[in-house]
């Protein structure tokens, strides 16, 4: 199974984060997605990454504190497939592990704040 490299956007503005509203991207790198028009789903390895696929947010306690979703794929190019995440809160924590299908990804807390709480997801390559 290939790892899932999770990295922060950087902010481009000086906006202040008054919220914990995690926005973002997951983008699925592969010949392993079924494409219908401008639309895409995962399949074969990678079939635990579509439209609806759940983001279960744990704590540094292992608590569920979190649910968030990927929205519809999108065929970037010929090997790409970008969802969306659909923007959802988060509770203050130490640290935030990220479940996306079958993945996870820890950050923490000043991480996340330095970059706006906005993630790009990358799986593949």
């Amino acid at each position: 199974m290939k790892a899932l490299i999770l990295s922060v956007l950087l902010s481009l503005t000086a906006t202040p984060v008054y919220a914990n509203t995690v926005t973002g991207q997951f983008m699925l790198v592969s010949e392993r997605f079924w494409r219908d028009g401008d639309r895409c789903e995962g399949i074969r390895g990678y079939s635990d990454i579509n439209s609806g696929t759940p983001i279960i947010v744990r704590d540094e306690n292992n608590n569920i504190i979190a649910n968030g979703e990927l929205g519809i794929g999108i065929l970037e190019d010929r090997v790409t497939c970008v969802y969306p995440i659909i923007a959802f809160e988060l509770p203050k924590a130490k640290y935030y592990q990220f479940e996306i299908g079958k993945r996870d990804i820890t950050y923490s807390r000043e991480q996340l704040l330095k970059n706006g709480f906005k993630l790009e997801l990358f799986l593949g390559g």
